[in-house]
């Protein structure tokens, strides 16, 4: 992770390429000697928000006891998979105290898939507010394959998670509500568990901005009617496995 300073107040850069803070139990925020108190208190906020069950440590020249970072016994991976802050999102477990400092977060949920043109060119002008995200998304080129996108800072992700329930064999389709009947909460008569499901985290985020341009490239109703294959797709590709 790097944190930028700036001239007039302070920058926050996110790199988190692997998930090492969504998935850390000891976070250790060195160099604080170098930082404002308001800088300090803006990125421990930031940690707290990206992960909220790790115990963040603020030092100088990384002085700490080894006791605090050195078999804590801290580490419980069904805790931490559960614990992600995009995951708490989606299950309404909204934690509001960093709002006070500019940090924000809102789920972007939709029963209309992408345009997958116009979301590829949103992309690719990525909002500088929005310094991590991840969820479903549907995209109408790909109508049977659920899209997962992942973004840390500069690096976004894209990859197949499987498909869509209502994609299955009608047989495997109802063995599977069955076994998950909760799906049948949000299900569509028509276009079933298919919807747009993506949590973002931002400093300073224009939330009303960031959802007009995410609504931008949902399918209109007239290309809701159209042959939906038939769309230019420049999405690079994955697949359902």
């Amino acid at each position: 992770m790097l944190y930028r300073i700036q001239d007039k107040g302070c920058s926050i850069k996110i790199f988190d390429l692997g998930g090492e803070v969504h998935f850390a139990n000891v976070i250790l925020l060195n160099k604080t000697d170098l930082l404002n108190e308001q800088c300090v208190e803006e990125l421990g906020a930031v940690l707290t928000k990206l992960n909220p069950e790790a115990q963040i440590i603020k030092t100088v020249f990384s002085q700490v006891p080894l006791t605090a970072v050195l078999h804590t016994k801290r580490f419980d991976f069904d805790q931490m998979s559960q614990s992600a802050s995009w995951i708490k999102e989606l299950n309404e477990e909204h934690t509001p105290e960093t709002e006070s400092l500019g940090i924000s977060s809102f789920v972007y949920r939709r029963r209309r898939p992408f345009h997958p043109e116009r979301f590829m060119s949103w992309l690719e002008n990525w909002p500088e507010d929005i310094i991590r995200a991840k969820g479903f998304f549907w995209l109408a080129s790909r109508n049977d394959t659920t899209g997962l996108l992942s973004q840390a800072g500069p690096s976004i992700m894209i990859q197949g998670a499987g498909k869509w329930v209502d994609a299955y064999p009608e047989s495997e389709k109802q063995a599977l509500l069955t076994e998950e009947p909760g799906l049948l909460q949000d299900w569509d008569s028509v276009y079933g568990d298919r919807m747009i499901e993506m949590v973002l985290i931002g400093v300073n985020m224009k939330k009303e901005e960031v959802m007009a341009s995410l609504d931008a490239c949902l399918l209109s109703e007239e290309e809701e009617t159209s042959e939906w294959t038939q769309f230019r797709d420049p999405i690079p590709a994955f697949s359902a496995d």
